[in-house]
C-alpha cells in the first residue's frame, strides 16, 4: 500500500488508495486499508489530512511544508516551503511546537484552464 501513496502526489483518499489496491489484490477489504493507513500513521510514516466537507487525504511527505488545495477540484499539491514562524511564536509564547500544517486554497491551474 506504500507504494501506491507514494506513486499518487495527489495526496489520496483512502477510498483512492482502496481503488488502487483492488487493481493489485482483488480480495483486499477497505478495512485492511483503513487499518494499514493507521498503523503507518502511528509510525510517523504518512501523514493524515483531514478536511471539513471532503474525505482524509494521505500524504507520505511528513515534513513541514505547504500544502495547495484547490477548492474546485479537490487536487492538492504539496509547496516545500514553510512559514519560517516558528521559532517566533515559540519564543513569544512559550509554546514548544511539535508539528504544524500550513495550506492555502484556491483554485489550480488545469481548473483555471
Amino acid at each position: 500500500m506504500v507504494d501506491i501513496i507514494t506513486r499518487d502526489l495527489s495526496h489520496p483518499s483512502a477510498r483512492a488508495i482502496f481503488q488502487a489496491a483492488r487493481e493489485l489484490h482483488p480480495s483486499i477489504s477497505l478495512s485492511t486499508v483503513y487499518s494499514t493507513l493507521a498503523m503507518l500513521k502511528a509510525l510517523h510514516l504518512v501523514k493524515e489530512l483531514e478536511f471539513e466537507g471532503m474525505d482524509n487525504r494521505y500524504d507520505m511527505d511528513t515534513e513541514s511544508h505547504v500544502n495547495l488545495l484547490c477548492t474546485r477540484c479537490g487536487r492538492v499539491v504539496d509547496f516545500d516551503f514553510v512559514p519560517p514562524l516558528q521559532n517566533e511564536v515559540e519564543t513569544l509564547t512559550g509554546f514548544t511546537i511539535s508539528e504544524g500544517r500550513f495550506e492555502y486554497y484556491g483554485i489550480c491551474a488545469p481548473c483555471r484552464s
